[in-house]
Order: structure tokens, then sequence, then C-alpha cells
């Protein structure tokens, strides 16, 4: 059995590693977050760039709405739908583990 000073040695180690995961799993899911193509996210500028100025100017206008559409989309899993696969994307290209959750 591991005394209690084994233990506490361990976990002092791990703990910058596991920290510094962690900030990498957080600045990933809020980059991927923010290119949602939702506005008034930054993936809604890169897509009304790529649209048709009159298809960018109705995008332009779900604007007031977008804070109500993120929320939805959040509380029906959808963002979590999105966001996953892309950090675990970016978390082969860095090579290390995937999100757990």
């Amino acid at each position: 059995q591991p005394s209690l000073r084994g233990t506490l040695n361990r976990a002092l180690q791990v703990l910058p590693s596991l920290t510094l995961l962690l900030a990498i799993y957080l600045n990933l899911g809020l980059a991927i977050f923010n290119l949602v193509p939702i506005p008034p996210l930054d993936g809604s500028r890169i897509l009304a760039g790529l649209l048709p100025p009159a298809w960018a100017y109705a995008l332009g206008r779900l604007e007031p709405l977008g804070f109500l559409i993120i929320l939805l989309l959040f509380w029906l899993r959808i963002l979590h739908a999105l966001i996953v696969p892309g950090m675990n994307f970016f978390c082969r290209l860095l090579n290390i583990p995937p999100v757990p959750f």
C-alpha cells in the first residue's frame, strides 16, 4: 500500500503537467467555439466574407438573436458535438491526449 507521502509526491509531480493540459484544452475549446458561424462570434464574420452580399446581410441580421441561438445550441448539446471533434483534431496535431469528455 502506497504511503501518503508517496501519493502526495506523485500528485505534486503530475499537477503541473495536468494544469498545462487543461489550459491547452480550455484554449482549444474557446478557439473552436469562437469559429462557430453564429453572430456575434468571429466564425460568422469569416462566413460573411465568403457569402454573397445578400446572404452576408441576412446572417448579420441574426446578431440580436445570436446569444439565444448559442444558448439553445448549448442546451441541445449541439455545441459540444461541434467543438469536441475540432478539439480532438488539434489534439492529434499537437500529439496530446484527446479530450476526455
